[in-house]
């Protein structure tokens, strides 16, 4: 496997942030970059980061190990347009024992921020299939001098109310994996925002509870939330759930 950034430096570099222009490839029907473009980016500025810092795709699959995100808190602004400039930064505020932390912002020219998030991530050691400690070469994702963005706490969990409806099954395609075989976490936003059809989300969190793999087969159940959101379980079809997604500030598109 080759890497496409190589870099053996592993000394923290802090943030990191590269430039981007919004593609056709990446909008939706209202030229804005879709949901799912969001998400790519962000996770693109987390590799691209591991790749500069010597300890991207070539490393960690050396060393059989990934790193694999359990919460996200994500607040959109607004999207940026088809063709607009944009940067894409992101910096660990914390990285210990058995996770790390780091916050994430999508900015336009001028420094205004569409998107900002936080997440919550593990390293796993992808043969014996569990949690692992931070290695040590990983702790250079740690930057002490950039402070936490001003977020509400990460969520400790999600527990939708009510009596759902149910959206379509969804399988799992060879097209949604990423390199650990697992569904991309990406997908399980983009799938959850599916289940609700015309609708942006200002606000969102997630809880990954389960990885899903190639043939898995993944029910929506879709909850109303009192402040008029909604929160979607993402289960297999005996009820164990994958990720349960909460969108507020729904925005009609």
């Amino acid at each position: 496997m080759r890497s496409p950034i190589r870099n053996s430096n592993q000394e923290s570099t802090g943030m990191y942030s590269f430039t981007s222009r919004i593609r056709y490839s990446e909008i939706d029907k209202d030229a804005h970059l879709s949901l799912l473009g969001c998400m790519n980016y962000l996770q693109d500025c987390g590799t691209f980061q591991a790749e500069h810092l010597g300890i991207g795709l070539d490393h960690m699959h050396k060393f059989h190990y990934g790193w694999i995100v359990g919460t996200w808190h994500i607040e959109i602004d607004q999207t940026p347009l088809f063709g607009e400039p944009i940067t894409i930064s992101t910096w660990a505020y914390e990285v210990k024992g058995f996770s790390g932390k780091r916050n994430f912002t999508i900015e336009d020219k001028d420094g205004h921020a569409f998107l900002k998030a936080d997440s919550l991530w593990f390293p796993f050691d992808l043969k014996a299939q569990k949690v692992i400690r931070v290695p040590k070469s990983d702790l250079a994702y740690l930057d002490p001098e950039t402070p936490r963005l001003d977020l509400p706490p990460l969520p400790r969990t999600i527990k939708p109310k009510g009596i759902p409806t149910q959206g379509r099954p969804i399988v799992v395609s060879e097209a949604l994996l990423d390199t650990n075989d697992h569904m991309n976490n990406a997908y399980y936003i983009s799938l959850a925002q599916a289940a609700l059809p015309n609708r942006l989300p200002h606000v969102i969190e997630v809880q990954y509870r389960r990885a899903a793999t190639l043939d898995d087969t993944m029910v929506p159940d879709i909850y109303n939330t009192p402040q008029g959101g909604h929160i979607v379980d993402l289960r297999d079809p005996y009820g164990t759930t994958y990720a349960v997604i909460h969108f507020e500030r729904e925005e009609a598109l």
